[in-house]
């Protein structure tokens, strides 16, 4: 019963994440930063300014500060107040674009529309590989740091269903892994059926926007099942996830290896939350205790 208690908190989470996504929709008097992909402003819209570290910058609509590529191109078919720099690229100003600041580019510019400001060359190439690295770094940092604070909301606020997790995967592990792959598989595929509808609209997005969530949702499940592997109960519940969890984000530091292992993490934790919560929902079947975990109190009459 005590699932009932990851839900809501599973909905701040969305509307916590969520909250900037929708604000970023409008770009007027924000600063557009993209780390990686394709940084665009449409025509029409307007930023303050725009920084990609790489990627390609496309500027269609209207800028009122600069805009910075780190490691691509700058190409302008609108304006720009501010100067147009591509620190490991070629700045391109199409007919009929403005740029009212410095043109600065690694590569030859080409300059077809208006330049008010210079048009020089820069002879300085950025080190691409260690910013990737040091890219890679900030993620890791980032999903470590929100990963441990989704793992102290499950297992402060829903010890039960965290405990109830631990025991279907040290009992019931091929099941786990099937209900894993099929949540993880047949989730975002229903969610992708039901935009073909009007009507599941809403339902779709609202999926798709919160997979991620569901997902990481899944892996600290993995984690504190490992941990409880590690560390048996009674002890410390913060204890038992904290070891699944340090072991699982050293091995992420490892390519290819680190996706593997938060693969098959996430896929056991998803199956382990099904079960945990088809057996709560039963009220009669229980999801057996792992080894050295007391059984819970028997269900009132």
């Amino acid at each position: 019963m005590k699932l009932r208690w990851v839900v809501p908190v599973a909905l701040l989470f969305i509307m916590l994440f969520s909250a900037p996504a929708l604000a970023a929709s409008s770009l007027a008097d924000k600063p557009f930063v993209v780390v990686t992909g394709q940084l665009e402003v449409p025509q029409g819209e307007t930023a303050s300014s725009a920084v990609i570290f790489n990627g390609d910058a496309t500027i269609d609509g209207s800028v009122t500060g600069s805009v910075v590529a780190f490691n691509g191109d700058v190409i302008v078919s609108g304006s720009i107040d501010g100067d147009a720099v591509a620190l490991n690229g070629s700045v391109v100003v199409n007919e009929g674009a403005e740029v009212h600041g410095n043109v600065t580019s690694r590569l030859p510019p080409q300059i077809s529309g208006t330049v008010d400001g210079t048009v020089r060359r820069s002879g300085a190439r950025m080190n691409v590989s260690g910013l990737r690295f040091a890219s890679r770094v900030a993620i890791w940092i980032g999903s470590t740091v929100s990963s441990f604070l989704l793992g102290l909301v499950l297992v402060l606020f829903a010890p039960r269903a965290a405990e109830a997790t631990a025991g279907a995967v040290a009992t019931r592990i091929g099941r786990a892994v099937g209900w894993g792959l099929l949540l993880l598989v047949g989730i975002p595929i229903a969610a992708i059926l039901a935009l073909v509808t009007i009507v599941g609209i809403p339902f779709g997005v609202g999926v798709l926007l919160a997979l991620a969530l569901l997902y990481w949702l899944g892996w600290v499940a993995g984690a504190f099942a490992l941990g409880r592997r590690l560390v048996s109960a009674p002890a410390s519940r913060i204890g038992a996830f904290a070891a699944g969890w340090g072991i699982l984000r050293v091995i992420a530091l490892v390519p290819v290896v680190g996706g593997i292992a938060w693969l098959a993490t996430t896929v056991i934790g998803l199956g382990a939350l099904a079960i945990a919560a088809r057996s709560a929902g039963r009220g009669i079947e229980q999801v057996p205790s792992p080894p050295g975990m007391p059984p819970p109190p028997p269900l009132p009459a």
